[in-house]
């Protein structure tokens, strides 16, 4: 049977709950901040049964000792 796929992701992002943005920040200093409007995104999977949702953060961690 043939398969469509849909799916949103943004990596190093923030999201700005009070003016419902997500703010993808780059990886590289000279490219620019991605802004995409969080109600349009929900909007577009309002309603649609059988989604997956996650949400993580990943930060690095200092190391215990720097000699071995």
């Amino acid at each position: 049977m043939a398969k469509q796929s849909k799916d949103f992701s943004a990596s190093n992002a923030m999201i700005d709950f009070k003016q419902m943005k997500i703010v993808e920040f780059p990886k590289k200093k000279d490219d620019e901040v991605k802004v995409y409007d969080l109600t349009k995104i929900l909007e577009e999977w309002n309603k649609i049964e059988g989604i997956s949702f996650k949400i993580g953060l990943s930060e690095d961690i200092e190391p215990e000792s720097n000699t071995y």
